[in-house]
């Protein structure tokens, strides 16, 4: 999985979301979401994937702990979509908890 295009979101794991900048010049905060996901649907188990958001410009979200906790062994994970917009990339995710939606420059899966 080298896109975000190629990763298959279902049943995956939300284990965490790290924002950093150091709020000098012009930089924006980058964002790095570390995730659980299966290759695909008949994939035994899930492999780490570690997506970071570079130039972040906005991020909007709600999450509820207590039930993304709830879903650990099932996944939180509902679905995930990314789009091209005029200023960069706009990710969306859906959670049994909540949701996540980050818009960056950059995103690159690592």
């Amino acid at each position: 999985m080298s896109t975000l295009l190629e990763c298959y979101w279902h049943d995956g794991l939300l284990v965490g979301l790290i924002g950093s900048s150091s709020w000098n010049g012009n930089e924006l905060m980058n964002l790095r979401m570390d995730l659980l996901l299966y290759r695909d649907k008949s994939a035994p188990r899930r492999t780490r994937k570690r997506i970071l958001f570079e130039s972040v410009y906005k991020v909007d979200l709600d999450l509820d702990v207590l039930e993304l906790r709830d879903n650990a062994g099932a996944g939180q994970l509902v679905d995930g979509k990314t789009r091209r917009t005029k200023s960069g990339i706009l990710a969306t995710f859906e959670l049994t908890g909540g949701f996540i939606n980050i818009c960056a420059r950059r995103v690159r899966v690592l």
